[in-house]
């Protein structure tokens, strides 16, 4: 799988996201990128005959050059092991290219990966990522699919390497597919907003259902990382399937996300313990 954005596609102050010993935050450092993509199990694997020799290449102009491309860096241990160079291909979709040096490939990348969807996901205004893997890559592909990405369509013989012209399977993972096995990651957070919505609100109450607090986990994340109609609509088609109660996002105020939850408009924002917080509500 090889990964332009705008730069208000991205949260004000996009936080790291960690799974010990695992870390991804954002990146616009060109040399640190240049120097993962310069070795020559990264550089030399990716590159096609048409482009120009590795020691030439550079991410520098495209990181550098007000093009809104950024990268999303993966640590291990604190050392660098990896990114994905990320490009804006629309409002929502988002072009990603993943590079790892070698001596982190295998569980550790599968567990950046996860990190960096989740990152892309809650932190951009991602609603679908997109690649292409050459078909003389077959460990891309596979890469790709436990990832989660699906092939969308074939373009024949359009990649040149070693002399020939291989198919390349274009593929992508939508928002809706991320969080079917994400949620439970962010059902914690849920559950926490829950309690602290209704020790100020009355009505609403529910039985515990570990489903919606994984949803909810996910929304109030988009939220407060400056998404808040992404994370409307997000929730609310839920919501719909679900039997849930939508809401209504009516702005931010003074650091405040201003909420319509049906039966009261609260706001909220994130505190110093990286909690989601009731500060205020106003019943109907």
């Amino acid at each position: 799988m090889n990964a332009q954005a705008q730069p208000e596609a991205l949260s004000p102050q996009p936080s790291a996201v960690s799974a010990a010993p695992v870390t991804v935050e954002l990146c616009r450092d060109a040399d640190v990128l240049d120097a993962i993509l310069h070795h020559p199990e990264v550089g030399d694997r990716t590159r096609h005959d048409e482009m120009p020799p590795l020691a030439e290449m550079t991410l520098k102009p495209l990181i550098q050059g007000g093009h809104g491309a950024f990268a999303v860096l993966a640590r291990v241990r604190g050392e660098h092991a990896g990114f994905w160079l990320v490009l804006a291909k629309g409002a929502s979709v988002f072009e990603i290219h993943t590079n790892f040096l070698p001596q982190y490939r295998g569980s550790k990348a599968l567990l950046a990966s996860r990190l960096a969807l989740d990152w892309m996901f809650l932190n951009t205004a991602a609603t679908r990522l997109t690649s292409f893997c050459p078909a003389c890559l077959p460990e891309a592909a596979q890469y790709a699919k436990w990832c989660g990405l699906k092939t969308d369509f074939v373009r024949a013989a359009a990649w040149p390497k070693g002399g020939k012209r291989h198919d390349v399977h274009h593929v992508s993972l939508t928002l809706a597919e991320w969080a079917r096995t994400a949620w439970p990651r962010h059902a914690a957070e849920g559950l926490a907003f829950h309690h602290e919505l209704f020790s100020h609100v009355d009505e609403g109450h529910h039985e515990n259902d570990d489903n919606h607090n994984g949803m909810v986990g996910i929304a109030g994340k988009m939220l407060l990382a400056g998404h808040g109609h992404k994370a409307q609509s997000f929730y609310n088609d839920w919501a719909a399937q679900s039997g849930y109660a939508p809401f209504t996002y009516l702005g931010s105020r003074r650091g405040w996300q201003l909420l319509d939850i049906g039966t009261s408009i609260i706001a909220v924002r994130q505190e110093a313990d990286g909690q989601i917080r009731v500060i205020g509500f106003q019943p109907h």
